[in-house]
């Protein structure tokens, strides 16, 4: 990867915050309005949008009066948590029944959104002894794993070694190799690492299926390609949906375009097919932090630093997550996410915590809803 001179910026004059047509003008808001064809079974809401309005199991919601802007100010009518959901629809369990007339008038908030499960099924292939005693009692701290011999995401197991003894290797179901020990390490050091890595897939995989649509935050990202040796760009559509391929040792660039209605900070992730997450905006080619990466309504941004298509071989995914505040998601590049802190944003919260998710079991993590990520899929070749 070679960094490249950024592109001037120009620079405005005067006072920017300034109230516009006396602050009338409002944006739209995100919430949920029952329609006719939703109905209440005792305190069982059916409602007409589901996972496709990020209605998952386990969300919070939150019944309001007609006409409610703000869910933190108000009093709701009732409180809910979504039990059951498909792409369309969901039941929502309500704490208590709202007279009916204003139920039909109100507006449903999501008030705590839930995303994915964390579960994550292992086979270990060890014969008895300490190493598999150690791993049994480490993992047992941490639910989300559950043992399967069947169907499992991960392999441990013992790979021939020239050395006295074998060297423990964990893999995914494709074959990828996550983790190789080294010859003749303890197992207590053996069983730490292997957890480690278990982890780091756990958190891999979460942040891999998350997807988060805000119509205000509808930031979008496409690349550029520039072929082996040339500098010339060919500008792919934004909204092209065919799958792109590249072939190692090729160049691109990143186009970022806000289609939405506000501006937003935007950092991207790139995960790749090893399961290894690495933090490509900001990246430090191009000098700058976290917090300049901003972007305005309408605004189109080509990032600076030039990259270049290499192993791992197979399907990579890039994701442009989008937000009010600016976001630093560099700690989980760093510290691979072993660090647990206290983070400002709720993303990065939940983020810095996945591997410290083990007094709740394997349920759902909890995300608030002001955020988009956009994911642009690619193949690297040979």
């Amino acid at each position: 990867m070679s960094s490249m001179v950024p592109n001037q910026s120009p620079q405005a004059e005067g006072q920017l915050d300034q109230q516009i047509l006396g602050g009338k003008i409002l944006g739209k808001l995100n919430y949920f309005k029952p329609s006719a064809d939703d109905s209440m079974d005792g305190q069982l809401l059916s409602l007409s949008a589901g996972l496709l309005s990020n209605l998952f199991p386990g969300t919070n919601v939150g019944v309001y009066p007609e006409g409610t802007r703000d869910f933190r100010k108000a009093t709701p009518l009732a409180k809910g948590v979504v039990k059951e959901a498909d792409l369309l629809g969901c039941t929502i369990e309500l704490d208590k029944i709202p007279n009916s007339q204003a139920l039909a008038n109100s507006r449903i908030f999501i008030t705590e959104q839930q995303y994915g499960n964390l579960e994550v099924k292992l086979k270990i292939d060890l014969i008895e002894g300490e190493l598999k005693t150690a791993l049994l009692e480490a993992l047992a701290e941490f639910p989300m794993v559950k043992l399967d011999a069947v169907h499992p995401d991960l392999l441990v197991e013992a790979k021939p070694s020239t050395q006295s003894a074998p060297q423990i290797q964990l893999i995914t179901n494709d074959e990828h190799q996550l983790l190789i020990s080294k010859p003749n390490a303890a197992p207590s050091r053996i069983a730490q690492q292997l957890v480690s890595s278990i982890l780091s897939y756990v958190q891999c995989k979460f942040l891999r299926t998350l997807e988060m649509k805000e119509e205000e935050l509808d930031i979008q990202l496409a690349f550029l390609p520039l072929g082996k040796d040339s500098n010339a760009l060919q500008i792919q559509s934004l909204a092209d949906g065919d799958l792109t391929h590249f072939k190692v040792g090729e160049k691109f660039k990143l186009l970022i375009e806000n289609k939405g209605t506000s501006d937003a900070y935007y950092t991207v992730l790139d995960i790749q097919p090893d399961n290894i997450i690495t933090v490509i905006i900001p990246h430090n080619c191009s000098g700058r932090a976290a917090n300049e990466f901003h972007i305005q309504p309408g605004e189109r941004q080509e990032y600076e630093c030039t990259f270049v298509a290499s192993p791992p071989l197979g399907t990579d995914i890039l994701k442009l997550i989008a937000t009010q505040e600016p976001l630093d998601l560099t700690s989980i590049e760093s510290r691979r996410g072993l660090t647990e802190e206290v983070a400002s944003h709720p993303l990065r919260k939940v983020v810095c915590r996945i591997l410290f998710y083990n007094n709740r079991g394997a349920g759902n993590l909890s995300l608030f809803p002001e955020i988009s990520i956009f994911s642009k899929v690619f193949v690297i070749e040979e």
